[in-house]
């Protein structure tokens, strides 16, 4: 998706990846450290927060981190393509 756009906060260590432009969202964990984020009523998601990223993706620069990330983002977006509730 070309419309994904990245941040990362060093000091909890949190990547947040927006699939559609950022905004306000709720979170479901689905894996360990892995949120969904989405904007009821829809269960579309809308973006994907790794928590603890450098322990997931040790050695990785976050500021290159879309590199190593895309492939689990396209994971996760197949095992999810809905929010499960």
């Amino acid at each position: 998706m070309s419309d994904r756009t990245h941040d990362y906060d060093a000091q909890g260590d949190v990547f947040y990846v927006s699939l559609t432009a950022p905004q306000v969202a709720l979170s479901l964990e689905v894996e360990s450290d892995v949120l969904l984020r989405y904007v009821p009523p829809s269960f579309d998601v809308v973006g994907i927060t790794f928590l603890n990223f450098l322990a997931h993706f040790p050695g990785s620069d976050p500021k290159t981190a879309p590199a190593c990330v895309t492939a689990v983002v396209d994971d996760i977006l197949r095992k999810y393509p809905k929010v499960p509730l």
